[in-house]
């Protein structure tokens, strides 16, 4: 896929009426390990960067999840792996906010919220002074000010009480980025 990568992109760029590219929506890319995701190694990484229109979605956001009902594999599918990608996904994009989370845990989000219970969450530099860590969470500060918050070291399990009892402290904790006027990366106008 590698030889093809450039081609598939530029293949599904959005263009006006007149052939020039529009990026006035960012852009967006996903890509996956495996199109089976029900597989214990199955990844998924999505990134939306560069957006400048006012829109109900973050204009520079990164995502990083799990196989769909699956237990993970946790060989490949490890806290430090998946925090180091997390992190240069953060650092490339210049990501507002970055989760990492396994796939199962979608089932209880809710609907009329921006920010997602997961296992890892970032929030950016500006956004960081927002957010008092909860006693339950792994919080690290980046060297540019961002605040990572973990749920735990190990792989993350939905049906694990600890984990998602941490995640939970960690939305709750999200409320006041939560609470900012949608989206709160958007350039004023």
């Amino acid at each position: 896929m590698r030889e093809k990568l450039a081609e598939a992109v530029a293949a599904n760029v959005d263009r006006a009426e007149n052939g020039k590219p529009t990026p006035i929506y960012g852009y967006w890319a996903t890509v996956t390990n495996t199109m089976n995701k029900a597989h214990p190694r199955s990844l998924a990484l999505r990134v939306n960067a560069g957006a400048w229109v006012n829109r109900g979605y973050f204009c520079n956001s990164a995502m990083i999840k799990t196989g769909d009902n699956v237990v993970p594999d946790p060989s490949i599918i490890a806290y430090p792996a998946f925090k180091a990608a997390l992190l240069a996904l953060v650092e490339s994009f210049d990501a507002t906010y970055c989760s990492a989370y396994p796939l199962q845990i979608m089932d209880l989000w809710s609907q009329e919220t921006n920010v997602y219970l997961g296992w890892m969450s970032y929030v950016a530099p500006r956004f960081a002074s927002l957010i008092t860590p909860p006693p339950t969470a792994i919080a690290e500060r980046t060297s540019q000010g961002g605040l990572l918050l973990s749920a735990t070291q190990d792989t993350f399990r939905v049906d694990n009480p600890a984990h998602l009892a941490a995640a939970q402290d960690i939305l709750k904790a999200l409320a006041p980025f939560e609470a900012l006027p949608w989206p709160p990366d958007a350039t004023p106008e």
